[in-house]
């Protein structure tokens, strides 16, 4: 079992950095970070959308509380992205 988890991270960091090496290598890197910009504030929008929403009206207090849930773990991950991609170019 202590071999599949230094495989798996190795592979994690080889995916990785295959992943930043190819995006540095991009005249569009410009285009990228603005468009995960845009797709963090699609997200964060659905997220307030999310919130505002009063449980029992058009939704249930669970259905309410997955959404919540889904629209933060995606703008954690975009933002996970752009930070350690976007900021370190611009």
């Amino acid at each position: 079992m202590f071999k599949n988890k230094k495989f798996f991270f190795k592979l994690h960091l080889f995916v990785y950095f295959f992943f930043y090496n190819s995006f540095a290598l991009t005249d569009d890197s410009k285009n990228i970070c603005k468009s995960l910009i845009k797709v963090i504030e699609i997200n964060t929008e659905a997220y307030k959308s999310c919130l505002l929403r009063k449980a029992g009206e058009k939704y249930s207090s669970k259905e309410l509380n997955n959404c919540k849930k889904y629209y933060l773990t995606e703008i954690e991950r975009l933002s996970y992205v752009f930070k350690n991609l976007c900021n370190k170019k611009n």
